[in-house]
């Protein structure tokens, strides 16, 4: 990803937001999407850094859809060990990404030329 480009604000640099470990579980509701919000309004881009599930399970992907859903931003984002305990990293994956997010498994994605 180049460091830098338009950007949002139009200023020629890239603000990247990250976070990691989400660990979203089957009883969560809307658990990041007011952090997601808040970043939407600083950042460029939100890298989503593995171990976004608790234990790889469909339903707790789909829990972080709906709050990937509700930002504004573009989301990218890696699997972590705890994504794949379930034995369906491809579901999850495929979750993620029908909600917006752009799955990186060893490829470059470029964001705003």
């Amino acid at each position: 990803m180049p460091a830098t480009t338009e950007g949002a604000k139009g200023n020629g640099k890239l603000r990247v937001a990250a976070i990691g470990d989400l660990h979203v579980m089957e009883d969560s509701v809307a658990p990041y999407r007011e952090l997601f919000t808040e970043i939407a309004n600083s950042a460029d881009v939100l890298l989503l850094c593995g171990d976004l599930t608790n234990f790889g399970k469909t339903t707790e992907a789909e829990i972080l859809a709906e709050d990937i859903r509700a930002c504004s931003i573009p989301v990218l984002g890696v699997l972590g060990n705890h994504d794949y305990e379930c034995g369906q990293p491809e579901k999850v994956c495929s979750i993620l990404h029908e909600a917006g997010m752009i799955v990186l498994d060893e490829q470059a994605h470029e964001i705003d030329g």
